[in-house]
């Protein structure tokens, strides 16, 4: 049975002008919602680096990864 691809977002981590959300699945993704000036937009992250993209990048859990290794 293969694994879906889509992120699982955990509980959100609420600031000031921006939303955190970390993905369960073990991809060490994060997904930032920046909330300023009436905007609002979403930001993607990973190891500290942004993930450019107009897409939600694919989520690739470690346990996946390390059975490809």
């Amino acid at each position: 049975m293969t694994q879906s691809l889509r992120h699982r977002w955990g509980d959100p981590n609420r600031l000031a002008q921006k939303t955190e959300r970390e993905c369960t699945r073990g991809c060490g993704t994060i997904k930032v919602t920046f909330h300023q000036g009436g905007r609002h937009w979403v930001e993607f992250f990973r190891d500290g680096e942004k993930i450019e993209g107009k897409h939600t990048p694919v989520c690739v859990p470690v346990a996946a990864e390390a059975e490809h290794a």
